[in-house]
Formats: structure tokens, sequence, C-alpha cells
């Protein structure tokens, strides 16, 4: 399977009370799994779908042109651990920063019945917006790289979650610093103006002195306990609690 190329598998053993991860997993991604799967007591599947690097040049460049296309490798392993019986695929959620951003809102649009809830930090909600904001487009050979990367016109309108709102089912969550230069937040208010015409409700975490991730251990701290008391999970994971309460317009601002 494709999809599983370099996918990484955390479950807690109940009978021996620890966390048993599977796949090729370096030693900062078996201490993230960890982390997620003690403090949340979920599973956590954690894909390099095609356009992940480490697997060589061809396997990177499947997601050029193809954002939402590349997400079918999620949902293939999805099924591939229900079917190993390491998961129930009709209790997961998923969760992922910047382009893992884009995925968790792209994801449950394409398959609302795959998902009990989703949150976005810092995603990718316009990529036709990439061309007029964003600081990949000051660096040298920068247009030229979203080209090749992300397509652009209608080729991109495609791909692009904000024109997708009302396919939103999934109780969903965004996370977003008002300093983000990457994906500037200006955008991530646009998607969320969307969602609030469709009348579409959502949870969201604003905090105006972060950007492209949060570097302030507070404010880390504070999104895990925000996640904890949403009873959403983190990537991808078999939930105790399915899903969580979705309330419009919840934000906090430091």
């Amino acid at each position: 399977l494709r999809s599983l190329v370099g996918s990484e598998m955390c479950i807690r053993d109940s009978s021996r009370n620890c966390v048993k991860c599977f796949g090729k997993i370096n030693k900062t991604t078996e201490n993230f799994c960890v982390i997620l799967v003690t403090v949340f007591s979920n599973n956590v599947i954690q894909n390099n779908i095609r356009g992940s690097s480490g697997y060589g040049l061809k396997h990177m460049k499947e997601v050029y042109g193809n954002f939402d296309t590349v997400l079918e490798d999620i949902f293939d392993s999805l099924d591939f651990f229900d079917n190993k019986g390491l998961i129930d695929k009709s209790n997961v959620c998923i969760y992922g920063a910047s382009y893992g951003g884009y995925a968790s809102t792209q994801a449950p649009m394409m398959r609302p019945d795959l998902f009990k809830c989703a949150v976005s930090e810092a995603g990718l909600y316009d990529i036709n917006a990439q061309y007029k904001s964003g600081d990949i487009r000051w660096a040298r050979g920068g247009k030229k790289f979203l080209q090749a990367t992300f397509g652009d016109g209608d080729e991109a309108k495609k791909q692009s979650p904000v024109n997708y709102v009302d396919k939103l089912k999934t109780p969903f969550m965004i996370i977003h610093g008002v300093k983000d230069i990457r994906t500037p937040y200006k955008e991530a208010v646009t998607f969320m103006k969307e969602l609030d015409k469709k009348g579409i409700t959502y949870e969201k975490m604003i905090v105006e002195k972060e950007g492209h991730g949060f570097s302030d251990e507070e404010n880390r701290i504070e999104t895990e306990s925000l996640l904890k008391k949403s009873k959403a999970t983190v990537c991808m994971g078999h939930l105790e609690l399915a899903g969580f309460e979705a309330h419009p317009g919840y934000s906090h601002i430091n």
C-alpha cells in the first residue's frame, strides 16, 4: 500500500500499561507519538503520505498539483489498521498543522463518513491566496515553486477548502496565530467567514502573538488543555470519547 510507506502507529497496551509504536519512526517522531498517546489515551497514526520527504524525490513530488488527491493515502491507512483490528475506523479524528491543517480540513470534506472531529492548526484554506500573501512568494524562485507545488487559477481553486465549506459536516476546530506569515491569519478569517455564512459551527483558538505554529510554552499547554476540554484527539486515533461539541465563535486571544 502506497499510503503505508513510513506510516507510524502507536497504541496503548492496557495489559502492560505502556505504548507500542510500529513503522519507520525516528526518535523525535517516537517521542511525539508517545506523548500524544500517553496524554490523550488514544491510538495515533502518523502518516507519511505521498509528498512526505525522506522517501525519495518521486514520493515527495507526488503531492505537486495533487494536494487533495494524496489524502486518499490517509483513507487507505485507516482501512488497513482497521482491518488489522488496531483501530475502530468508526471512531476517528484528524489533526494536523500547516499542510496537515489543510489535510485536516479537506479530508473530512472528501470523506465526512470517516471522521468524528477535525482540528486544523495554521492550515492552508485558499491556495490561490498564496500568490498574494504568505512568505513563500518572497523567496527566490518562490512563485515558480508555488506554481509547481500548488498549481494556480482553476487548478488551485479545485483543491482549496474555502470553496467547499458546505461539505464540512464534521465537528471542527481552527487553531491559528495572528502573526502567521506562511499561511496568513487573514486567510483563516476568510475561511471562518465562509463557515459563518453557511451556518456551520466550529471552535477556534486564535493567539495574537504567535506565528506559524506556537513557540510559547504556555500557549502550547493551553492548546493541549483546550483540545482535552473539547474532547478532540490529536493526529488520528481510536477515541474513548467520540468527537467534541462544536460551539460557534469560541475565541481565545493572548
